[in-house]
């Protein structure tokens, strides 16, 4: 990620948090190709040394439109990439993969890195907001969280699984649904509350 990439991903991540309190983030649900959204966001990621070649994206080809909320899913993964990129060695390339469920009801983004894991991290309190494990490199303690918030808003969840020393793995599930072509606003507002309440997931 680039300088001004970097700034307006933090100015973003400050908006969404205002967003949160005062209770105006509302999902804005649109199909999109998910796999090419996918590697759209993260051809914007670079390095410390400007190298763009760091992450290697395996997508699932069963994938096709999804309905999601761009916004929301950007602040999600930008998140999970900045975490993966800052704990990640040098020379190593972060995995950025997509998944469909065998049912074929979700979709699971997950993002693997190959840092010291969760080491002096408790599992209890990584996606609480302002919570810094002893092992962190700087950050504002708000990127978790709104990953974990965001992801329940889509009617989604996300978990983490780590191995001491051999890196974590973030996975967001998120419904496979797509809403159907000439939807107006309040009927994908509408549409949106049923996938989330069909399609829920739990933490």
């Amino acid at each position: 990620m680039g300088l001004a990439s970097a700034f307006c991903y933090l100015i973003n991540m400050v908006l969404d948090v205002r967003k949160m309190e005062v209770g105006m983030s509302k999902p804005d649900m649109h199909n999109h190709p998910l796999n090419s959204w996918l590697e759209d966001v993260c051809s914007d990621f670079t390095d410390e040394n400007g190298n763009a070649d760091i992450i290697d994206c395996k997508l699932d080809p069963q994938i096709g439109d999804v309905c999601f909320d761009s916004d929301k899913c950007w602040t999600i993964l930008s998140n999970l990439l900045v975490n993966a990129l800052k704990h990640n060695p040098k020379g190593q390339k972060i995995t950025v993969r997509s998944e469909m469920s065998a049912d074929r009801r979700y979709v699971r983004i997950s993002v693997t890195d190959h840092g010291p894991g969760l080491k002096d991290i408790d599992p209890d309190k990584l996606f609480t907001r302002y919570y810094q494990g002893n092992n962190e490199q700087g950050g504002t303690g708000i990127g978790l969280a709104l990953v974990h918030s965001f992801a329940g808003l889509l009617g989604g969840s996300v978990r983490v699984s780590s191995e001491e020393g051999k890196g974590a793995e973030f996975v967001v599930t998120i419904p496979a649904a797509e809403l159907p072509a000439g939807e107006d606003s309040a009927q994908k507002e509408e549409a949106h509350d049923m996938i989330a309440e069909e399609y829920a997931v739990a933490d």
